[in-house]
């Protein structure tokens, strides 16, 4: 559930920044899935589609039991009864209600259903703060016998404007091989995007390819440390990595985080604290780490040993927004407080701004 909310929120900052910044971030984003081989069965696609989060509901079962009984006489009898069961060993998300601050016909209530192996199965979205309002949307996946997700399928009820289906290929070590995304619920006609991406002998990216007939192409090489980090990566755009392209640099500290990197008209900074957490992340035009002016700058706060952030807010060159998480004694996340029209003043520190939307979810094992 952490993943998807912070998934959501990088789609939303991606939106407002530059495409070369899209595709610096987006793929060091996927570098960090897909160079996690334990968890990328969880889905690139799933990142790619940012289609939202996933449900879950209780499954029920059927069981039999004997019972006696004494009178005048005795007798045994057998009946039926009900029972759940779960290979889920952990709590997961069962409900996510939004409630829109302004309007409240954007409110909305989402239900969970997990398979038998506690993966997502099926995400159904109603409108209102129950399960009695209308059905919005119904998000479904699909899995291979490695548990790796091939197909993620969003319909829209009442309209196929919005409809979407994604779906991704894998090799034997489980990491995303393609990613294809089309505008039906059949994975069929003309894909809107297509992403490819190719490792080396370690597991590690070396080279990731995007094509959108209806944006742009980009095609990006990697050169890793002997940690498997990238520390340069040379960006085209085209779909075959050739012409002039252009490279970054990226360095890491001691612990192994990334504090900086260097493009051809823009630098990023990277701040953490002492368990290692990114506090900021900082855009500016210069050629040189550090310098030039500020076009983007991101700043998270954390409480207690929450892996999370408690608070993150953004600057994008002209608006300010910021997202507040609570937290139960688990580590899952119980609401989201989202809100907007903050200052650059008021995003550095990390406070502030107008109510937006509060999500609440709720968790259970299934």
């Amino acid at each position: 559930m952490k993943s998807k909310i912070t998934r959501g929120l990088f789609t939303l900052i991606l939106s407002t920044i530059s495409i070369g910044m899209l595709l610096w971030i987006a793929s060091c984003q996927q570098l960090g899935l897909e160079k996690d081989k334990d968890n990328s069965s969880t889905m690139a696609i799933a990142a790619l589609a940012a289609s939202g989060s996933s449900s879950g509901a209780v499954a029920t079962g059927t069981g039999t039991g004997t019972g006696t009984g004494t009178g005048t006489g005795t007798g045994t009898g057998t009946g039926t009864g009900t029972g759940t069961s779960s290979s889920c060993t952990k709590d997961v998300p069962l409900t996510v209600a939004t409630v829109d601050a302004t309007n409240s016909a954007n409110n909305t209530y989402s239900v969970y259903v997990y398979n038998s192996s506690c993966k997502d199965q099926t995400m159904t979205t109603y409108s209102g703060t129950n399960a009695n309002g209308a059905l919005k949307s119904t998000t479904t996946y699909t899995y291979d016998s490695s548990g790796n997700t091939t197909q993620q399928v969003l319909d829209i009820a009442g309209t196929t404007i919005g409809d979407s289906c994604t779906s991704g290929t894998y090799n034997s070590s489980k990491q995303i091989l393609t990613a294809t995304s089309y505008s039906t619920t059949t994975c069929s006609g003309t894909p809107t995007y297509s992403s490819t991406y190719t490792y080396d002998s370690s597991g590690y990216v070396t080279k990731y390819v995007y094509s959108s007939p209806s944006t742009f192409s980009s095609c990006i090489l990697y050169t890793n440390n002997a940690s498997g980090k990238p520390i340069s990566s040379t960006s085209y755009s085209n779909t075959t990595c050739t012409g002039t392209g252009s490279t970054g640099t990226l360095t890491y500290d001691g612990s192994g985080n990334e504090i900086g990197s260097v493009f051809s008209s823009y630098n990023v900074s990277l701040t953490y604290d002492g368990s290692n957490r990114l506090t900021s992340k900082i855009f500016r035009s210069g050629v040189i780490l550090g310098s030039g002016t500020i076009s983007a700058d991101f700043y998270y706060s954390y409480t207690g040993t929450n892996t999370t952030y408690t608070s993150y807010s953004s600057w994008t060159g002209s608006t300010g927004s910021r997202i507040a998480n609570t937290f139960d004694a688990s580590g899952n996340i119980l609401t989201t407080m989202s809100y907007t029209g903050l200052t650059q003043a008021q995003v550095q520190a990390n406070s502030g701004g107008t109510l937006s939307t509060t999500t609440t979810s709720t968790y259970g094992r299934p």
